[in-house]
């Protein structure tokens, strides 16, 4: 059984949020914060921890159980694919217990996108409890200018989960590189090589700068926006394959050093919206049908903690399939590309 919205769009994915954007111990310079506007304070991991077992006590989050028991219920209906985030996810002491529950759903795919810093200690747990792979953010190689990005000097840990992460497995590992006019744009020659050092094991994400949270103040986007356009003319004369991934209608390129890399441009395009087939799950349990709006929520968590049967959560899955809509509506044809 597979659902389908108003406009004939499947529903195979869910991206489920497993902290509030706060809930992170990173400070990166144009956080949007998945349309929460929150404080970016810089957290050590054991603050963030006791913050987040102060909101799970006063039942503001959802608990391992709880969410595992709604991927249960998506999981009956056809959705195969499941992305934890957060904040930062792996700052919740129960993540392993969450993986593991997930990851008996037998989904088609499993990742999670980290900050890594708690990765290199982890990964091979998580790998063991059925993670398949991992995105890391990872916005320049040079510690100066990742220090000044991520607001931390953690470059090195990260370092350390990647190659964690390729030793235990959890690939292909996927480098989420936000490009900065004037800041890291020069590094693309040395994102290649240190990418092809694990022999297809890494793939690179390169994402366009987002007009929204911070990086909508100030001028900050004015000043820092990169287009896609002007590596992508590179890179159409350095790769040997070109396709276009279903999901978004993204472009990939195999460059002639064995790395693939795929282009990230805004979500608020008609393409974005035509190709989506997932659903976001929100911390505090409730379905979100759209990254763009926050006025069509459906809470589902209340319901569940006063008893509500999977019938009837399922029911509220319904209703939040069915206020799935294109927020930008010029292209409305789904395509359905080879990845």
């Amino acid at each position: 059984m597979t659902l389908f919205d108003r406009y004939q769009r499947p529903l195979l994915g869910a991206r489920i949020s497993l902290n509030y954007s706060q809930f992170c111990n990173f400070a990166c310079v144009f956080c949007h914060k998945e349309g929460n506007e929150l404080s970016r304070d810089v957290f050590s991991e054991e603050g963030v921890m006791r913050v987040h077992q102060k909101e799970a006590q006063e039942h503001t989050l959802m608990s391992a159980q709880e969410i595992v028991r709604v991927s249960r219920i998506l999981a009956s209906v056809g959705v195969e694919r499941f992305k934890l985030t957060g904040g930062e996810p792996m700052l919740r002491p129960d993540i392993v217990q969450i993986v593991q529950g997930i990851a008996s759903l037998s989904p088609q795919d499993f990742g999670m996108t980290t900050n890594a810093t708690r990765l290199y200690a982890l990964a091979e747990k998580l790998k063991l409890a059925g993670l398949q792979r991992v995105n890391i953010s990872l916005h320049s190689l040079d510690r100066e200018r990742f220090k000044w990005i991520t607001g931390v000097d953690r470059l090195w840990d990260v370092f350390r989960a990647v190659e964690k992460s390729v030793e235990v497995g959890l690939t292909p590992v996927k480098l989420n590189w936000v490009l900065l006019k004037g800041v890291n744009t020069d590094e693309f020659e040395r994102f290649l090589e240190y990418a092809s050092s694990f022999e297809g094991k890494v793939e690179l994400q390169l994402i366009e700068l987002v007009k929204e949270g911070s990086a909508a103040q100030n001028g900050f986007f004015e000043r820092y926006f990169y287009p896609l356009s002007e590596i992508e003319k590179t890179l159409s004369q350095i790769s040997v394959k070109k396709v276009v991934r279903a999901l978004q209608h993204r472009p990939r390129y195999l460059t002639n050093k064995g790395v693939w890399v795929e282009l990230v441009r805004p979500s608020h395009n008609s393409e974005f919206c035509a190709n989506n087939d997932r659903i976001r799950i929100t911390p505090d349990g409730k379905f979100k049908p759209c990254l763009l709006r926050d006025d069509n929520l459906v809470d589902f968590l209340t319901p569940m903690r006063k008893g509500a049967s999977d019938s009837e959560i399922l029911r509220l899955l319904f209703l939040a399939n069915e206020k799935r809509e294109p927020y930008y509506k010029k292209c409305l044809v789904v395509r359905r590309v080879s990845s």
